[in-house]
């Protein structure tokens, strides 16, 4: 499942890639870098988590800007070939945090401490991947989450929609814990 995962991930950058080529040019001539691309992509991420439940336009918007300066600033770097390790660790730690901007919302709309749980489990299997020089097996939920709330948003309660979103995050964060269990257990006994 592993595989097939990070397969579909890394096919899906190439087409990503390939389609905001252009676009990234004419960000390049407009002196746009990466760097300011990362820091769109945060400061509209916390935006948008801050609007969730109460502004659905408002929250979506800066979720778009979000994802797509997300999806640009490793574009631009590709292009001004100054990829870096430092960038793709920042990268990463933007994308968990917008996550993690999303739980305390819900975690202030519903005043459930399974929140806080769920948050810490995020966070060890987060920190566990990048401590492990991102080798260790991790799903991002930061994308599921965004699609669960923007294509269920108006259809359902705002309660509802909230326990469907942490308890998703949560789903996907104890898989990514027992598949990194199971990596430092093969890695140990060479298995």
């Amino acid at each position: 499942m592993d595989s097939f995962v990070t397969n579909g991930i890394e096919k899906t950058r190439k087409v990503r890639d390939k389609i905001l080529n252009k676009p990234a040019k004419f960000l390049i001539k407009l002196k746009v870098n990466a760097s300011l691309m990362s820091t769109l992509s945060l400061l509209s991420g916390i935006i948008g988590a801050y609007y969730l439940f109460d502004n659905y336009l408002l929250s979506l918007l800066f979720m778009i800007i979000h994802l797509l300066a997300d999806s640009f600033d490793g574009v631009i770097a590709r292009i001004k070939s100054t990829e870096s390790e430092f960038g793709k660790y920042l990268d990463s730690t933007i994308d968990r945090l917008i996550t993690l901007a999303i739980l305390v919302r819900i975690f202030f709309i519903l005043g459930d401490y399974y929140i806080i749980i769920i948050g810490a489990i995020f966070v060890l299997t987060q920190s566990i991947h990048l401590i492990s020089d991102m080798k260790s097996p991790v799903m991002f939920s930061r994308t599921t989450a965004l699609i669960i709330l923007f294509v269920l948003g108006p259809l359902i309660s705002v309660n509802f929609l909230a326990i469907a979103t942490y308890l998703t995050i949560g789903a996907i964060s104890l898989y990514s814990l027992m598949s990194q269990g199971e990596y430092y257990l093969k890695k140990k006994f060479k298995i």
